[in-house]
């Protein structure tokens, strides 16, 4: 509990050492290890996250969290196959848990899988009572670039006063991070960053801590970009410990 205080008061160093604690008192509590796989996450060191996650998937194989924690963390780390492995083993027991319909969902919108995108989409639209029209905004979304259907699908998604994924009877299938990702990964870098100052003080920053996690072409070229690290000067985000990928 303490590491999670410090981490929300972006007291890493604090926070890792009560997680590291946390597991030396006791090697085999999961949640410490997922405590600490989410506090790497938002440090920019998903390699290390990966490791904690996948700790902590061992000792509780049928956590749900967990196991869309490390779905993420393979997503970040540009281990898209990987990714949507863990996703799907996770949705076999658990197909109501609308996290992990948003995860596919998302991983195929990355990838450019419209068939999924609508697939888990609707699944996810009738979990939360979502509006009708939901999945079709994210259908266009996942269109050629150039296509009409895209753009269009664009402007409606920066018309959303906020972005809300557990409200019922709105549109949105997401949170306002994962719409900026597969914004970034669809190689869209001028509605990503209108985004992400729209939603800059979303959940503490998760935004751009989930941006500088990303390890694909696109996202680094995305988080070096002087506009995002722009809005990084303008946080109380500490800076990567001894690392620098844009160098």
């Amino acid at each position: 509990v303490l590491g999670s205080v410090a981490k929300e008061r972006f007291n890493y160093s604090k926070a890792v050492g009560d997680f590291e604690k946390a597991i030396k008192l006791n090697p085999s509590f999961a949640t410490a290890h997922q405590w600490m796989g989410g506090l790497l996450l938002v440090m920019g060191d998903p390699e290390a996250a990966l490791t904690s996650y996948q700790k902590a998937l061992s000792l509780d194989p049928r956590s749900r969290i967990t196991g869309n924690n490390l779905a993420l963390t393979y997503y970040l780390l540009n281990r898209q196959p990987e990714a949507v492995a863990v996703a799907l083993e996770v949705f076999d027991f658990a197909p109501d848990f609308p996290e992990i319909s948003r995860s596919l969902m998302h991983l195929a919108l990355s990838a450019g899988d419209c068939e999924s995108v609508v697939r888990y989409g609707n699944r996810l639209a009738a979990i939360l009572n979502k509006d009708v029209n939901a999945t079709p905004v994210y259908n266009d979304l996942c269109q050629t670039q150039d296509s009409e259907a895209r753009v269009k699908a664009v402007e409606t998604i920066l018309s959303w006063p906020s972005i809300e994924f557990s409200a019922t009877g709105d549109a949105t299938l997401s949170y306002p991070e994962d719409i900026v990702l597969s914004l970034v990964d669809l190689g869209m870098f001028e509605p990503a960053v209108t985004l992400a100052e729209k939603h800059r003080d979303y959940y503490h920053h998760i935004i751009l801590t989930r941006v500088r996690s990303m390890r694909s072409a696109n996202g680094i070229n995305f988080y070096c970009d002087s506009r995002v690290q722009a809005l990084f000067e303008q946080t109380e985000i500490p800076p990567m410990d001894g690392k620098n990928i844009c160098d």
